[in-house]
């Protein structure tokens, strides 16, 4: 077995990567700072097209540093560790491939979410107990479906969401 974490000992095909983070001040000036105009302002090349908010409220900003995952297509393995791994305020970012068929969070882990006090997710993917998250925590995806997902291969940190790296 091979690792590229100092944590633990993860399978080939597992990555881990150091966390890498922006100081709070940064992160305080862009939270006011609208999507669009942000991305215009970075090259006009940045925004994750087809998600949708499931949080209720719009005004509430999706501000924080990116605790990023790539899963295989309806597998929340590693999701699940970004979970545990993730510190207050983290927006967990996870590229899903845009699948739809399995949901890769649900009302399970909305409880991990919440005692961990994350503070949202970005999903290129599906979710479900979608009722379960509306004024709980601030969540984005690519559609809903009943369907759960499985656990398989994947890795934490610098994934490509929509053709941006983050």
């Amino acid at each position: 077995m091979s690792s590229n974490s100092s944590e633990s000992v993860w399978p080939t095909g597992y990555v881990i990567n150091p966390r890498q983070g922006l100081d709070s001040g940064t992160i305080e000036a862009f939270r006011p700072i609208p999507v669009p105009v942000l991305g215009d302002c970075l090259g006009r090349h940045i925004g994750a097209m087809g998600l949708k908010p499931y949080h209720g409220d719009l005004q509430e900003a999706l501000c924080g540093p990116a605790l990023t995952v790539r899963v295989r297509p309806g597998d929340n393995l590693m999701l699940h560790k970004a979970m545990l791994m993730a510190e207050p305020g983290d927006i967990i970012v996870v590229d899903g491939a845009g699948d739809t068929t399995q949901a890769l969070i649900g009302g399970l882990m909305r409880t991990t979410a919440i005692a961990k006090n994350i503070g949202g997710f970005v999903i290129d993917g599906a979710i479900r107990d979608v009722l379960e998250w509306v004024g709980v925590a601030r969540l984005s995806s690519r559609g809903e479906t009943p369907i759960a997902a499985r656990r398989r291969k994947g890795r934490v940190r610098s994934i490509f969401l929509s053709h941006v790296l983050v």
